[in-house]
């Protein structure tokens, strides 16, 4: 009976693979790693539990959480997310994205799984600009944006090394330069985030004008 509320009536199996699984895992660590400083101890606690658990799980063939099992977890995370910061702000933002990754983990058992859960891992990239754009964040940033293209196609590609996988992600990385380089001197920069802008001044405003020129 626990057996089958664990884990469902017919347990799910991984079908990753050892190296596959592990780079993924890696990856999802570059993402995750800048924000532990600042979550609350609790959330990288777990994170790395999952980590690790999910590792275990491939080398001796565990069997994956069942629906019911995943779904107590989710919930717990999310009250656990809700009393640690009080109220919805940027940071239980982060910090929910970060548990929502993690728990997908949970339930990658296949290759589409866990191409899912490395897109979801570029989110976690991109929220660490939202604390700091360093020049050794911004390295960080590029570097685990490689890494996560280089798992995202030894997962889709059979048999695809991951060296040959490297180099190509390295070369869409070159050729995308370009590209951000004229976003970066065209693209106005905004004073603050999207959500921050204020409107309250009649800056943007709609119909006719009490005026007439």
């Amino acid at each position: 009976m626990i057996s089958r509320l664990a884990f469902g009536r017919q347990p799910r199996y991984s079908q990753l693979g050892m190296l596959k699984l592990f780079i993924l895992l890696i990856g999802i660590g570059f993402a995750i790693a800048p924000h532990f400083l600042r979550l609350p101890l609790w959330l990288p606690i777990s994170a790395m539990a999952i980590l690790c658990w999910r590792l275990a799980a491939e080398r001796w063939r565990w069997p994956m959480p069942g629906s019911g099992l995943r779904l107590l977890l989710a919930i717990a995370a999310f009250i656990g997310v809700a009393l640690s910061y009080g109220r919805p702000s940027e940071a239980a933002g982060v910090a929910l994205l970060i548990t929502m990754l993690t728990l997908k983990l949970t339930e990658s058992a296949a290759i589409r799984d866990g191409l899912v859960a490395a897109i979801f891992a570029l989110f976690a990239v991109a929220a660490q600009a939202l604390y700091s754009q360093s020049i050794v964040q911004t390295a960080w940033m590029i570097f685990a944006l490689g890494w996560l293209m280089t798992v995202q196609l030894v997962l889709t590609h059979q048999g695809l090394s991951l060296q040959k996988a490297g180099r190509a992600a390295g070369a869409l990385l070159l050729q995308s330069l370009p590209v951000a380089l004229l976003l970066f001197v065209l693209f106005p920069r905004l004073p603050g985030p999207l959500w921050g802008i204020g409107l309250g001044e009649g800056a943007f405003t709609t119909g006719l004008s009490d005026e007439l020129r």
